[in-house]
């Protein structure tokens, strides 16, 4: 069973072998000026079954990434009252690839170092090799999560990443991201801000997502898809929900799985695939969740107290997959869903 972005891009691994940053190079629309303008960032180490914990100089009191048993990633503080927050991520890479990179800079510039995370996949050809992970933390002193694949070499300087740019030079991160899909390059820009990624329409003349023909030969030209070709892509931003409403029932047996949610703006109910994030907000703190870090079990258990409690839910961001080659139309495929009593 499919169930994520993600795994798409392990089948796109047998497509080429080759540097996936190499064709990302070939056929990116931003200039060379604009890829020099880097956002500096600090490496604090690297995470291992040998080192498997560090204190991280994060949000507004620190915290501790830490992993026990190389399959799951736990990240842990305290918010600026006090109360605590967890943050589970998956961590079973480390078995395979030994390791995930720690790096720190406050990407939204509001005065709190975020956390930022590599972590090396099994991919390549044209399938990204990285996931780029981020942790920023809000007014309240909370972590909020974001994960994307990315297309950044294994031979990056550790004092700034190929994909994480200062356009505008405000201090503020933009994300640059490209995913490949029907014969383009399909790149979209993100910007941090308040500690979420807000996804950029335009950028001067501009318009995103943006498409690039897959050619033989460097091809930096935008292009419109023609009327035959039908390239999908995500939308992983997470600064305005798509639906909110309160989840009635959930179904961990069908394909994918799913849920189904009471609209609060129209009356009727819609069926969604499950996210790639949970977020459980509550006075006694903030528990996150990456859909994979978890057993079926456990998501059963989350979702039954959302339905149980009637916690209010947000949906954020859109998932785009393909299944055996076919274009999934899943209305409803969130990237985020954010709970609250």
């Amino acid at each position: 069973m499919l169930k994520t972005a993600r795994q798409v891009a392990v089948l796109l691994s047998l497509a080429l072998p080759t540097s996936a940053r190499a064709l990302w190079e070939d056929h990116t629309p931003f200039t060379k000026a604009e890829l020099a303008k880097r956002f500096a960032v600090k490496h604090l180490g690297e995470l291992n079954t040998r080192n498997p914990r560090f204190e991280l100089p994060v949000g507004p009191s620190g915290g501790i990434i830490e992993t026990k048993d190389g399959e799951v990633v736990v990240v842990f503080g305290r918010d600026k009252k006090g109360v605590d927050w967890q943050v589970y991520i998956d961590g079973h890479v480390l078995r395979i690839n030994g390791y995930l990179t720690i790096l720190l800079g406050d990407l939204d510039n509001n005065g709190q170092q975020d956390l930022i995370l590599t972590i090396p996949t099994t991919r390549n050809g044209l399938a990204p090799p990285l996931d780029l992970y981020t942790l920023m933390f809000d007014s309240s002193g909370r972590p909020v999560p974001f994960s994307v694949p990315i297309y950044l070499d294994y031979e990056y300087t550790l004092k700034e990443l190929t994909d994480l740019l200062d356009l505008d030079g405000d201090g503020q991160a933009e994300l640059a991201t490209m995913s490949f899909d029907d014969g383009y390059w399909i790149t979209n820009l993100y910007k941090a801000n308040d500690a979420r990624w807000e996804h950029v329409r335009k950028l001067g003349k501009r318009n995103f997502p943006l498409y690039t023909r897959f050619t033989k030969r460097p091809n930096h030209n935008p292009v419109t898809p023609n009327l035959e070709s039908h390239p999908i892509v995500g939308d992983y931003s997470n600064t305005k929900p798509s639906l909110t409403g309160r989840i009635k029932t959930w179904d961990l047996q069908s394909s994918p799985e799913n849920f189904l949610i009471a609209d609060d703006h129209n009356v009727g109910q819609q069926t969604c695939s499950l996210p790639l994030w949970f977020i459980l907000d509550e006075p006694i703190g903030r528990r996150i969740f990456e859909m994979t870090s978890v057993t079926d079990q456990a998501t059963d258990s989350i979702l039954k107290e959302i339905v149980d409690k009637r916690y209010a839910v947000a949906l954020y961001g859109q998932q785009r997959f393909r299944v055996r080659g076919e274009q999934q139309h899943q209305l409803c495929s969130p990237v985020l869903i954010w709970a609250n009593p």
